[in-house]
């Protein structure tokens, strides 16, 4: 698949990335799951593909913890070398967490490179033959990177939804994981990687992915932001984090938001009861709405103390290495340093900038980026051929890049430019 047709699949028509969602769109579903389609639809979309994608098996271990909320675990056997096997959905009901964790693991699917492959050039090479080339320097590099612009690197399309151009990008930033040649610009990652009903809805997805992990940079790491008053939350929200206080789980619950016009939410929680140190742990989400936001931390909360619980994960290793050799105490007073201090906010405080409609969501987030001086959003269609070949519209799979996000609260050696103008007093 290294042929030119084979990248051109890559590069979505800018125009399709804000109008292909289809006709039957429904507003009132999207404003409550995030996607347009019924899940019922999503479901059966993703599981006809759940063989293409390795799936070889799905498990709901909602059953493992005493929480209850809904949580499924997919099994991907021919997982590329260096990707999650295991990958995990959550949700508020059944039907959301199984259709969360299909389209997880096709989506870690079609990440992986699959043969396509572009030219490998260095910066100046790249820049004197391809028509717009990104600097890899625009991103945010690891601070242990050996790559200079004298270094090969492979260069995959993208297009960039602010200019509408096809902008080059290199392919150690799209594919996941990426078996580097030469040297690496980052560790392999998955953020910005996400899939929807149609491409609109997996780049939205994916942006609000890349906002949480910004918020939580600025957030988690230097403390930016407020702490919602719990009974300030609307009857919905306020049930769903009743249930983590019955079951001895203290939540507290943070509101997050760097220089961009959306709010990331940050739950913590610490099981009394079990004092197990690696079930202090926390869950972040990220919508316009800040209804949905809320709900996607606070179940990405229970996802993560069933993924501690299940111990299936191969990251189990890497994500808490550190944190099973500490005690319990230890790490509920940590968690509970770091919980003091901040500002108190209602939540009827926090701003709803969503339309209930995709397409302007997706617009007002791309307005955002470009307000805050993120000038490019650029998408890589990664759905493989094997998805579109199939007689139902297929779910679409996109990496999202935004040159000048912030990854630091998960990847503490990737410091940019606007996280160290902040960390120093903002100058």
């Amino acid at each position: 698949m290294s042929s030119p047709e084979a990248l051109d699949r890559l590069v979505p028509a800018a125009e399709t990335v804000l109008t292909d969602t289809a006709p039957h769109c429904d507003k009132e579903l999207y404003a409550v799951s995030g996607r347009h389609l019924p899940l019922t639809d999503t479901i059966e979309t993703v599981w006809e593909l759940r063989a293409a994608a390795g799936v070889s098996r799905v498990a709901d271990v909602t059953g493992l913890d005493r929480l209850g909320l809904p949580v499924f675990n997919t099994y991907r056997t021919t997982a590329a070398p260096g990707n999650l096997s295991v990958t995990c959905g959550k949700g508020r009901s059944r039907e959301a967490a199984l259709a969360s964790a299909l389209m997880e693991a096709y989506e870690r699917y079609c990440g992986e490179q699959h043969g396509r492959h572009g030219p490998f050039l260095t910066l100046k090479q790249a820049e004197e033959s391809l028509p717009e080339v990104l600097d890899p320097r625009e991103l945010v590099l690891d601070t242990r990177t050996t790559w200079d612009p004298d270094s090969a690197l492979e260069w995959i399309p993208t297009r960039d939804l602010v200019s509408h151009a096809v902008v080059w990008i290199p392919a150690d930033a799209v594919f996941s994981p990426y078996a580097a040649h030469g040297a690496r610009l980052f560790a392999s990652h998955s953020d910005g990687l996400a899939s929807g009903n149609c491409l609109s809805e997996a780049t939205l997805h994916a942006l609000y992915e890349l906002i949480e992990r910004d918020g939580r940079a600025f957030g988690e790491v230097l403390r930016l932001g407020s702490q919602v008053r719990l009974e300030t939350l609307p009857p919905e929200l306020q049930r769903l984090a009743r249930g983590f206080d019955d079951n001895g789980i203290s939540m507290s619950l943070f509101a997050f938001r760097s220089s961009l016009e959306v709010t990331s939410f940050f739950a913590l929680g610490d099981d009394r009861l079990a004092e197990n140190p690696m079930l202090v742990n926390a869950g972040a989400g990220c919508h316009l709405d800040p209804v949905i936001g809320v709900s996607r931390a606070l179940t990405e909360l229970a996802q993560s103390r069933l993924s501690v619980i299940s111990g299936a994960r191969e990251d189990f290793s890497s994500r808490y290495g550190d944190r099973r050799t500490e005690t319990y105490d230890a790490a509920h007073e940590r968690a509970a340093r770091w919980a003091l201090g901040w500002q108190a906010v209602d939540f009827d405080q926090i701003p709803n900038g969503s339309a209930n409609d995709l397409e302007a969501d997706l617009a007002t987030v791309c307005r955002s980026l470009v307000a805050a001086g993120l000038r490019r959003v650029l998408v890589a269609d990664l759905t493989l051929p094997d998805a579109r070949d199939t007689e139902q519209v297929p779910p679409r799979v996109v990496k999202v890049v935004v040159p000048g996000l912030e990854f630091a609260a998960n990847e503490p050696s990737r410091i940019g430019s606007r996280f160290y103008k902040q960390a120093k007093g903002g100058r």
